[in-house]
């Protein structure tokens, strides 16, 4: 009778406490389903980070892990990056140049445009254009080539990866540009064909007015009702 008792009063209060889980002593990790307070803060690292991954499949935002991704795959030596990753590697590596360029005092002052910036597919040299302007471009080039070792030294520090070979090249595109533009205003294209030919108003190349005003077709019985007024008049 009295072990019935306490067998009964046992079972009673396990249902009253409930589970108990098992707790690692090591580790003190329990095997239970629920988040304990204590390791609350792991779910919600863990659920932040799988949510905001979730979110930037979804609606495309750009949380920067594919960069630092990308940046952290770049110590293998023998490596071939494909399109894809070429480009990638090139906006990355342009807005950290123009950000180094534009904090430094002394290239501040040359207020240089890059116009175009290339990785090789073996991430050993990065190709940087800037726009030549004619005037003080020997000067700019100058100061990119003695400050050349320190922006690679500066790049490398912000993408936490060390930067390949730094080539300045400067791009002539705008001056042939301007160049031309100046050939075609300054070119002699002969007399001008619109004063010594009629057939330009046939072709369309004079304003309307300028060329002879044509006669309209007036019916024949207009002009009789035209001419009984005149007579009568």
């Amino acid at each position: 009778m009295f072990r019935s008792v306490i067998r009964c009063f046992s079972n009673t209060s396990s249902v009253f406490k409930g589970p108990r889980n098992y707790v690692n002593r090591k580790t003190g990790r329990g095997s239970g389903n629920a988040v304990l307070a204590r390791f609350e803060w792991r779910h919600e690292k863990a659920f932040g980070r799988t949510f905001q991954k979730s979110m930037a499949m979804r609606y495309g935002i750009d949380t920067g892990l594919e960069d630092r991704l990308l940046l952290g795959s770049l110590g293998s030596k023998q490596r071939r990056l494909d399109d894809k990753k070429v480009i990638q590697l090139s906006r990355i590596m342009e807005e950290r140049i123009a950000e180094v360029i534009g904090t430094d005092e002394i290239l501040a002052k040359c207020q240089i445009q890059i116009s175009r910036v290339r990785v090789d597919r073996g991430f050993t040299q990065v190709s940087v254009s800037w726009l030549c302007r004619g005037d003080g471009d020997s000067e700019i080039e100058e100061v990119l080539e003695k400050s050349r070792h320190q922006i690679r030294r500066r790049v490398g520090e912000l993408i936490s990866v060390t930067c390949p070979e730094i080539k300045f090249i400067g791009d002539k595109s705008l001056l042939m540009e301007e160049e031309m533009n100046k050939l075609f205003r300054e070119a002699d294209y002969g007399m001008d064909y619109r004063s010594l030919s009629k057939s330009a108003s046939v072709l369309g190349n004079i304003k309307e007015g300028e060329g002879t005003p044509k006669e309209k077709n007036i019916p024949k019985w207009l002009t009789e009702i035209r001419e009984r007024k005149r007579n009568r008049e």
